[in-house]
């Protein structure tokens, strides 16, 4: 079986919010998988899969982080307002 040779489109320029980095670049190995003949399409199947599960848990993970940093904001705030007292 081939092994994947798109690693290079998983680099983005970092322009695009994260969670749009994740989704293009599950769409870019999904269609780079397509094309070649040699590899079935149960293994594209299952990769597709994989990268759907993985995008899934990047996007939960980045909104985790979101929240975190909201309420470390919200607490920093609230621990400035105590210092000043």
């Amino acid at each position: 079986m081939p092994v994947l040779k798109a690693g290079k489109l998983l680099t983005m320029n970092g322009m695009l919010p994260k969670s749009i980095q994740t989704r293009s670049q599950a769409v870019v190995v999904k269609e780079s998988l397509r094309p070649l003949p040699s590899i079935s399409t149960d293994v594209v199947v299952a990769m597709e899969a994989k990268i759907e599960a993985l995008t899934a848990e990047l996007e939960k993970k980045n909104r985790e982080q979101e929240t975190i940093k909201e309420k470390m904001g919200a607490w920093s705030k609230y621990l400035g307002i105590l210092c000043l007292i």
